[in-house]
């Protein structure tokens, strides 16, 4: 708790600076945080006012409105620092953004300098946060706000205001290539950052089954093999080309409720048979065979591999078999838990199983050419998806390095939001073990 709000005096103000920019001094005593008023002090106010920022998103192009101006506090030779000096030059990619009129509200300001700075029409938002740019010296307030834009929207050119003071390219950045940027902190405009921070989680929590109907392929290839490590975006319904799904579960090897969110809960409800025409249960499929398999043990280590039948999704989504790992572990007053090296583990050891199941069903060959894993730990066990990826694709390439003549040529990890799909990229990319083969439409 912050607790009271302490007291306060202001005993006297002088403008110092009275131009474009205002510059007051202002003498203040507070109560101290061990009790008692302080002192009067003098302070230095850089009186800069409101302002509003808009990150501009069209979301059937994918792409970001920015704009790209010349910045001269920017500039090394200017700030006077010589801590991490730019790569710029001068410009900066930022929001267009400008201050709040007197007679303004923050949403008409936001449609003004939209429509100044980028020629679109911003008729819906969403504020995504208000904050003081630098509260050590400035009265300045950002109103920052979301608004999606389509090509219909930009009906004029855009640029500026057409004052001499500005000069404004307009760039249309593919969201993909921003949240690239800001992984890699490349991002120096904090309206931008901010933005950008809310976009990928925005994007992340989107929910993938608003299409099932497609699943893109992204594969890079193991050095010198023909082997595939890589990712398949969306949700895990929309693929229909992999051979085997592997399910994370808890020690107790019990799927999650029908209507669940969970990867579980989806094998289950789609794998289970049907009444004919109705969505009602007739048979529960692959719980049963779980249950079947575990033959009345209620735990199961972590690690534990066991394979099951894919139920309905051997017709529906030609899925052959499935492999149950139990991947986190619950404990009494302490809820489900899991550990990165227990991830490894359970990577090593399902693969392990898969590659030797199918080639005990088939002699001289496999059955099983292809996996699908999901974000195990990411869910019940807590895990970010940026702390288990990378994992999860090391410990796949390593597989497939040490087991060169296993039947197993694709692996993939399910992505399914675009945040997923950025951690996926960004850690396939910096693999030295692996080059880009491209994407592709899956099935």
């Amino acid at each position: 708790m912050l607790g009271p709000r302490r007291k306060y005096q202001i005993h006297g103000r002088k403008r110092l600076l009275d131009n474009f920019f205002k510059v007051d001094e202002v003498e203040v005593s507070y109560e101290q945080v061990k009790g008692g008023m302080g002192a009067p002090q003098k302070f230095l106010v850089f009186e800069r006012g409101d302002a509003v920022a808009a990150l501009l998103h069209d979301p059937e192009k994918r792409v970001v409105i920015l704009v790209d101006q010349f910045r001269l506090p920017t500039l090394d030779e200017v700030r006077g620092s010589k801590l991490e000096p730019r790569l710029g030059d001068g410009w900066l990619l930022e929001t267009p953004a400008g201050m709040i009129k007197q007679d303004e509200t923050p949403e008409q300001c936001l449609v003004r300098e939209a429509m100044e700075e980028t020629g679109y029409q911003a008729t819906k938002s969403e504020r995504i946060a208000s904050f003081f740019s630098s509260p050590g010296g400035s009265t300045e307030r950002i109103f920052l706000y979301y608004a999606q834009v389509r090509k219909v929207d930009r009906t004029a050119p855009g640029g500026g205001d057409g004052s001499g003071g500005e000069d404004i390219r307009i760039i249309e950045m593919p969201i993909e290539e921003l949240f690239r940027r800001l992984s890699s902190m490349e991002i120096e405009d904090p309206k931008l950052l901010i933005a950008a921070l809310w976009l990928r989680e925005r994007e992340s929590r989107r929910m993938a089954e608003a299409d099932e109907s497609t699943s893109k392929k992204i594969q890079y290839r193991l050095n010198g093999t023909s082997k595939i490590v890589g990712y398949r975006t969306g949700s895990i319904l929309a693929v229909k080309d992999v051979d085997v799904w592997v399910n994370s579960e808890n020690s107790d090897m019990i799927m999650d409720r029908f209507f669940g969110r969970s990867v579980s809960a989806a094998i289950r409800a789609n794998g289970a048979e049907r009444f004919p025409k109705t969505k009602r249960i007739k048979q529960d499929t692959i719980a049963d065979a779980l249950r079947k398999e575990m033959n009345g043990r209620s735990f199961a280590a972590l690690g534990t591999v066991i394979e099951t039948t894919s139920g309905m999704l051997a017709s529906t989504h030609k899925v052959k078999r499935l492999f149950h790992v139990a991947a986190v572990e619950g404990e009494i007053g302490e809820g489900l838990k899991t550990s990165i090296e227990t991830l490894e583990l359970c990577i090593d050891k399902v693969l392990a199983t898969i590659d030797t199941r199918g080639r005990r069903t088939l002699l001289g060959g496999s059955r099983y050419r292809s996996v699908l894993i999901p974000m195990i730990g990411t869910g019940q066990g807590g895990f970010e998806v940026a702390a288990v990826a990378p994992k999860l694709i090391a410990r796949a390439v390593e597989f497939l390095k040490a087991n060169p003549q296993s039947g197993i040529e694709e692996i993939y990890l399910s992505a399914y939001s675009l945040g997923d799909a950025d951690v996926c990229e960004r850690a396939l990319s910096k693999s030295e073990r692996l080059e880009p083969v491209g994407s592709q439409q899956g099935s």
